[in-house]
């Protein structure tokens, strides 16, 4: 494939591509936004948290810590 094709390609793709680019921000948005609140949350029970609370969240942040990001993936995929 040449250059020019591929120039053309993206052209006539455009707003197929856009509208991929602006939902990747939106849901990397609201990712960022949830993902905030929910690990102020854990950390504040963390901290403060009676202690059945605690060792239920320190067990989920050790267990997530501990899984490679490429099984979660897969596993969140795959399902």
């Amino acid at each position: 494939m040449h250059w020019s094709e591929l120039g053309h390609q993206i052209y006539v793709a455009r707003r197929t591509l856009w509208g991929g680019f602006l939902t990747t921000i939106e849901i990397s948005a609201l990712v960022i936004v949830v993902g905030t609140f929910f690990g102020t949350l854990v950390g504040l029970g963390l901290c403060y948290g009676h202690m059945v609370v605690r060792l239920a969240l320190r067990f989920y942040v050790d267990l997530i810590r501990g899984i490679p990001s490429l099984v979660l993936i897969f596993f969140s995929f795959y399902g």
